[in-house]
């Protein structure tokens, strides 16, 4: 009998709050997969598949609250795949950190509930590191999900979870008062400047810089989109000319009035109702805002809006965004892994996906997704989230993730709000970055 386990795991369902941020070095890249590795995992597959059809089993799968139904939905179909095994869904909301500290008490006990297990994007590497995680390396074809969801599973050369949903930081923008987003970071000024006091524009672009992850993220993204890195192979290269000029520019649009002194305050979802209103131009936010700004009946923006990819720095060549997200793991203690890893491949497999796009209007991480009629009509900016993730960038690559995310959260604030300067901030990230490393 599974002993009981308490455990709370938010799903953020329409808001990726948590994933706020992304960015980070990139985390290892889809490997490619020889012909002999694809029949070995299709050897595992049928195996597992007929430990699935054996006996009775009995899984328990923890994700977040989900008032819409839809993962009783993806259940449901699960169940109807595996029809010898059943599923005790247990969602139940909370505060992502909170339930993180849960999981993680859990986890560290080395018990086996749960079997399966919703995860947070930045989860992966202090997880995998700990030895929580089932190693799925070989256990799914990598070439089936987009390359950047696929590197917030990796770690060490490995992958310990499947792809669920993403999201991507992008830059949304009205798009009934420009007939093109900008492409780079002086187009961003110069558009901003020239629409300000007009049509009811107060702001020219709104970004996050509460401290915490959406510092992290939206920090990381300017900083990569305009040639910067945080780690690369194992070396800290967050302190660069490059990065000192991102966030000396993050400053600036503060300065010359484009975005609010408030930014240094605001997480994603207090800079929704601005937008909403149609007084900002742009705003730097994640996809998964898309179904409120559209279909509310308090938003002003309905059809003016439109996604594009974040504008790149004077120093960079191509957008760098933060990708974030939920991927789907297995837990290593559990008392039947072969069978858990088979029902969280289907969880996260193509229908699944599907039946949560078409319903709640998230960003799939199976590639066929994108391919769906259907899909494509519900949700038509798909393709232009696609175009971003194909440049997505994971957080840091380390296994402390938390204590990273910290160190930059808070010297990255003294910076934006000119309590220390950007040089000597981005000093003590690298030595804080290169100790932690160690």
């Amino acid at each position: 009998m599974k002993r009981s386990i308490g455990l709370l795991l938010i799903l953020a369902v329409l808001l990726s709050s948590s994933a706020c941020a992304s960015g980070g070095s990139p985390a290892a890249a889809k490997e490619e997969i020889s012909s002999q590795e694809t029949e070995n995992q299709g050897d595992a597959s049928q195996a597992s598949s007929e430990a699935a059809d054996a006996k009775q089993t009995n899984l328990t799968y923890v994700t977040g609250a989900d008032s819409s139904g839809t993962i009783l939905e993806i259940i449901k179909a699960a169940q109807e795949e595996f029809p010898n095994v059943t599923i005790d869904l247990q969602e139940i909301p909370g505060n992502s950190d909170d339930i993180k500290k849960s999981l993680i008490t859990s986890l560290a006990a080395g018990q086996d509930d749960p079997d399966i297990f919703s995860m947070d994007v930045i989860w992966t590497t202090q997880f995998a590191s700990a030895g929580w995680l089932e190693d799925l390396t070989d256990k799914y074809d990598p070439a089936l999900y987009l390359e950047g969801p696929l590197s917030t599973v990796s770690y060490g050369g490995k992958r310990w979870a499947v792809p669920d949903y993403t999201d991507v930081q992008s830059l949304f923008y009205r798009s009934d008062l420009i007939d093109e987003p900008p492409a780079t970071w002086d187009d961003l000024v110069r558009l901003s400047e020239e629409h300000q006091g007009k049509d009811g524009i107060e702001w020219g672009v709104l970004f996050q810089a509460f401290q915490g992850e959406p510092i992290v993220c939206n920090s990381l993204t300017f900083i990569k989109s305009n040639g910067g890195e945080d780690i690369v192979g194992g070396e800290v290269k967050i302190n660069s000319p490059q990065a000192k000029e991102a966030l000396e520019f993050m400053r600036s649009l503060i300065d010359k009035g484009i975005t609010s002194e408030e930014a240094l305050s605001q997480k994603p979802g207090d800079q929704l109702p601005v937008f909403m209103e149609g007084k900002a131009l742009f705003m730097l936010n994640w996809p998964g805002n898309y179904a409120s700004l559209q279909l509310s009946p308090e938003s002003k923006v309905v059809d003016k809006f439109s996604i594009a990819q974040v504008p790149v720095g004077p120093s960079g060549t191509k957008p760098g965004p933060t990708v974030g997200g939920w991927n789907i793991a297995v837990n290593s203690a559990s008392d039947e892994v072969e069978v858990s890893v088979e029902v969280a491949k289907f969880l996260a497999g193509e229908e699944a996906q599907t039946i949560r796009t078409l319903a709640l209007l998230t960003t799939p991480a199976y590639a066929a997704v994108f391919d769906n009629p259907e899909v494509d009509a519900a949700n038509p900016i798909l393709s232009l989230i696609k175009a971003s993730l194909g440049n997505a960038r994971s957080r840091p690559n380390a296994p402390d993730y938390p204590a990273m995310s910290q160190l930059i959260a808070v010297n990255f604030s003294k910076a934006l709000a000119k309590q220390s300067a950007f040089d000597e901030s981005l000093a003590e990230v690298e030595k804080g970055m290169q100790d932690l490393i160690k």
